[in-house]
Parts: C-alpha cells; structure tokens; sequence
C-alpha cells in the first residue's frame, strides 16, 4: 500500500485534481460553444487565426515601441497592397487614359487608408484596427470603373469619370453602414447563406490570382487565363515572362509558407518582430543588389522598363499628387453624369457597395474572434463608425474601405496591440500621400505580383478548398458556380446568380421535407390538462370525432399540397362526421399568409 500523506499534501493532491477537472470541463465548454457558432464566424475564425506562440506581454515605453515598430513594418507591407490595389483598378484597365492615372490611383488609396486606420484606431471596437481598402473592395470598384468608363467617349473625361464612380461607390458604402446600424439589423449580416460566402470570397481569390498573373507576364488575361491581346503577347519575352512568373511564384510563397515557418520558430517576441521585415525585404535587396551589380539602367529608357514584360513601371513626371487628385476629383466640367447616372452603373455600384458591407461583415466577425476582447463588438455602432469614416473619405473622392482581419491579426502578433500601430500606419500612409512618393515605380513588377497571388491563393484555399468537408455536393456546385461566373463575368453577377440558386435550393430542400408531424385523434391522446371523470368519459365516447393535425417546420406555398392532402386523408379515413379539426403550430417556425389563403 502507498504510504500515507500528510494533511496538507493531500489537500495540495485534491486541489491538483480539482484544478485538471476544471480545465478538462473548460476546454469541453469552448470546444460545444465553437460548435454552436454561426458557420461565418467558425470560417472567419479559421480564415484569420494566427497559430504561432505569443510572446510575454510588454509594458511601458517597451509596448510603446513595439507598437510604433509594428505599426511601421506593417505600413510598409500593406503599402505595397494599396500600389497593388491600384493597379488593379487603373494599371490594368484597357483605357490608356486609366493606366496614365496609375500614380492619382495611388494617392487615392494612401489617403483612403490612411483616414480610414486613423479613425477606427480612435472610435473603433478594437484599438488596433487597420482599415484600408481591401482587395475584395479594389475587385468590386475595378468591375465599376470599367462598365463606368467603357460608356465614356471623350478622352479628357475619363480620368474624372471614374474618380467621381469611386467617389459615389464609398458615399452610397457610406449610407448602406449608415442605415443597417439605424436600423439596428447588423446581426442579419451574418446570416449570409454559407455557399454565397464561399463563393463571393473564392471568386475574389480568383479574380486576385489572375491580376497577379497579369502584372507578373506583362498582359492582360481573359477569363480562362489566356492572353487578351494575342498582337501583345506576341511581342513579350518568354524568358522574361517565364522568370517573372518564378519570381513571383517564390515570393508568394515565401509569404504565404515561409513567414508562419520562421515565426514559429523563433522564442523571442522581441526578435520574432523581424521576422516579418526580413522576408519582406530579402526578394528586394536580392534583387537591388542583382541590379547593381550587373549594372542594369533605372532610368526612364532602361531595359528594365523597355522590356517586355517590364521589370518596373515607367517613370512618371513628378508632380504633387493632393493638387492633381483633387483637381481631377472636382473637374465638374469634364464629368460625364450619363455614364455615372445611368441605370446599369448605378445598379452595379449599389450591388458593391453592398458586398462592401457584407465583407466588412466578414472581416469584423473575424476580428472579433481572434482578439479576444473583454465585451462583445457592437456591430451596430461599429457599422455608424464605419459610415461616418466613409462619408468623409468619399467627400475627399476616396476608395470604399473597412476593417482588414489580415493585417489586424498580422499586426497583434507581432506586438501592435494599442492604438499608436495603426496610428502609425495611417501617418505613414498620409505622409506618402503627401509627398507623392514615386512608389509603383521603384517596385518590381514580380514582387508586386507575388504579394496579389499570395493574397488570391490564400482566399482560394480557404473559401473553396478547406470549406469543401462542410458543404454538401449542392452547396460545393452553388460555390464553384459562383466562381465560374465571377472569372467569366464578373462579381455583382456571381452573387446574384449565388443568391438565387440558394433559393432554388432552399425551396428544393422545403418542398421535400414533410411539413406533417403527426396525427392524433383525440380519445387516443390526451392534452396534459387535468380533467375529471366525467369528462374522459366523454372524451372516451366523442373523441374519435375530434383530430389534431401537428404541423413542423417552415409552411409556405409549396407546402399547401402536402397540408391539404393531410386534411383530405383525415377526413375521407373516418366514418363519422368529424366535429373539429385542431391544427397544432407549436413547431412551426414559419408561416407565409399564402399557406392560410390556400
């Protein structure tokens, strides 16, 4: 037998057992309350959580510094997305006008997400939140500019044109936020049916893909990733091509597989910090370092801006980018107000602005669930804040922007966690806005690329292939419908298409679910209310004359079949004239007035 313990050691023995018991029960609860999450939060959760060891908490000057230093790091990455963003939506329109626009689209997303980081950091719910103009919004604004600008035929209008069609994108963002949290209905968002999530977001990773392609191989792309101007292609360098498409390749890579790798394994979360900076700036210095040693020309004429594919974009003449931006904003004389106002426009900027709200939706619930806060987000007053930022922004002729989960997470790992990070972004962004830093032309075209593919594929893997062991076959063809139809077309189109099949399919699933619980008559089953002698007797003698139909479920039209074939087969199965019919709707948990009418 086992020697005997002491008082106290088997009380520190019991408190040892009790504390395993707790933690067993604890991890248990979290483990149903994750079940019991709504399939947007779980995919959120999924999509943005870090899994990386954290480091000691810091306190004072040290967080201080920690937050300033992470706040720069990840301005720097994110400023290279914002250059991505824009050449997204003006590089690579087919309008020579858009693509000599390419340095005001560039202002116009530093100052976007600059005024947009700086006032969620102050009235947001969580301190350290980035805001900018994500890539979903940039996808969604290129399609409007587009149809806007393809209806445009004086040249000198252009320009203005699709300035003022953003502009109208964020204000019509801005009542959309405005309204659904006067409304108080912000939680509805998040009722998104789950294959339209998928599909919206994978599409998105798609469409995202193939920029980076285009960037990376010098040409535009056609829906199937083919060249759409074959006289162009043609013309390209197939070594060049080839190696930009690599280097692209290594660089989304070393983003997308190396970052997490090398953070994991550092202990120090001082140290860890660097991790990021590093990988971000190693394919730059290589590649300066290669220029320079083989003495290769920058300069306007250069080889790497003549070839084909280029390695940079030309050089544009410098001039002050708040004046020019502004300037060509509120060139009232050169807007075409056919084109902005006209029915098809003005449907496909509401149809973005209210994907807008749906990804801001998404990417909230992700940050809500990463950050463990000590009160639940308010998406009510997170959406007036979200409002009022994009009213101002859309007044200066700014971008469509919200909350970035990505670079929210990215920046809390790495020890941005109060509201100077993304303060610091947002003064980094303004100060590049202001000065007009040439940035898109110092910047390979192959590093740009890699860091849009990087971004694509992790939308692509996430929305299509980890969410494939949650859906069904249905829902797996209504997501890959809604991609074929966002490459082909574009991504207003895939959403309706994805709404609609949703419906088709709810109405499939309701028709073929039997509404009819049971059927009771009422001397065979009695209610649970006390009755006295005389009255089961008479219960015993009439009852048979009495039923109870149960009904379940959601009763609309395409139920009236199934409910009036019940009522027939109660009535024609009993040899006595029935008296009453009762119909029981305690487990009805919706009814459509056409089901009465019926």
């Amino acid at each position: 037998p086992a020697p005997a313990l002491h008082p106290a050691h088997r009380a520190d023995r019991l408190m040892d057992l009790i504390r395993q018991d707790c933690d067993r029960v604890r991890s248990k609860l979290h483990a149903i309350s994750k079940e019991q999450e709504g399939p947007l939060r779980r995919l959120t959760s999924h999509f943005v959580s870090i899994a990386m060891p954290q480091g000691p908490e810091l306190e004072g000057p040290a967080l201080m510094a920690n937050s300033v230093m992470a706040g720069l790091v990840h301005g720097t990455v994110v400023m290279m997305a914002l250059t991505s963003f824009a050449i997204i939506i003006f590089g690579q329109s087919k309008h020579m006008e858009l693509q000599e626009a390419l340095s005001l689209g560039i202002s116009q997303q530093m100052l976007s997400a600059g005024l947009l980081s700086a006032f969620l950091a102050f009235k947001g719910f969580v301190p350290f939140t980035i805001g900018i103009p994500t890539g979903t919004a940039a996808v969604l604004v290129a399609d409007v500019v587009r149809a806007v600008v393809d209806g445009v035929h004086d040249s000198p209008k252009k320009v203005p044109t699709a300035l003022l069609a953003i502009a109208m994108t964020t204000l019509i963002s801005a009542s959309m936020f405005a309204l659904i949290s006067t409304t108080k209905t912000a939680t509805y968002a998040l009722q998104l049916p789950y294959p339209v999530l998928c599909g919206f977001l994978g599409g998105t990773g798609v469409l995202l893909m193939r920029s980076a392609f285009s960037i990376l191989v010098g040409t535009q792309l056609t829906s199937v990733f083919l060249p759409a101007d074959w006289s162009r292609a043609q013309q390209l360098d197939p070594t060049l091509a080839a190696a930009q498409a690599v280097l692209g390749v290594l660089v989304a890579a070393l983003f997308q597989q190396g970052i997490p790798c090398f953070t994991a394994k550092v202990k120090s979360s001082r140290a860890r910090i660097c991790v990021l900076p590093c990988c971000f700036l190693a394919p730059l210095v290589v590649f300066f370092l290669v220029v320079l040693v083989g003495e290769f020309d920058l300069g306007a004429s250069g080889s790497l801006r003549t070839s084909q594919p280029p390695w940079f974009n030309p050089i544009t003449e410098w001039t002050w980018a708040p004046k020019d931006l502004f300037a060509s904003i509120y060139d009232v004389q050169h807007w075409d107000l056919d084109a902005v106002l006209s029915v098809g426009a003005v449907l496909r900027m509401s149809v973005a602005a209210v994907l807008c709200v749906i990804a801001a939706t998404i990417n909230m619930a992700g940050i809500e669930a990463n950050t463990h806060q000590d009160k639940a987000c308010d998406l009510d007053a997170e959406f007036m804040v979200l409002g009022w930022v994009n009213l101002v922004v859309g007044i200066l002729g700014g971008h469509p922007g919200f909350h970035s989960a990505p670079s929210t997470l990215l920046l809390k790992r790495d020890g941005g966690t109060t509201r100077l990070a993304p303060c610091t972004a947002a003064c980094l962004w303004l100060a590049a806005f202001i000065s007009s830093v040439p940035l898109s032309a110092f910047i390979p075209c192959f590093f740009l690329g890699g860091c849009f593919l990087q971004l694509g594929f992790g939308f692509a893997r996430t929305f299509l292939w980890d969410s494939r062991k949650s859906m069904d076959r249905v829902s797996i063809s209504i997501t890959w419908a809604m991609v074929l139809t966002a490459v082909i077309a574009d991504l207003n189109t895939a959403s309706v298409i994805g709404f609609v099949l949703v419906a088709l399919n709810f109405l499939r699933l309701s028709m073929n679910a039997s509404v009819v619980r049971a059927v009771e008559r009422a001397d065979c089953r009695h209610s649970p209310k006390y009755r006295s002698a005389e009255e089961l007797e008479v219960l015993k003698m009439r009852g048979h004359r009495i039923m109870v139909l149960y009904l379940e479920g959601n009763l609309f039209w395409g139920t009236v079949d199934e409910i009036m074939a019940a009522f027939m087969n109660i009535i024609d199965s009993t040899d006595d004239d029935l008296d009453i019919i009762f119909v029981d709707l305690r487990h009805v948990n919706g009814f459509w007035v056409f089901v009465s009418y019926g």
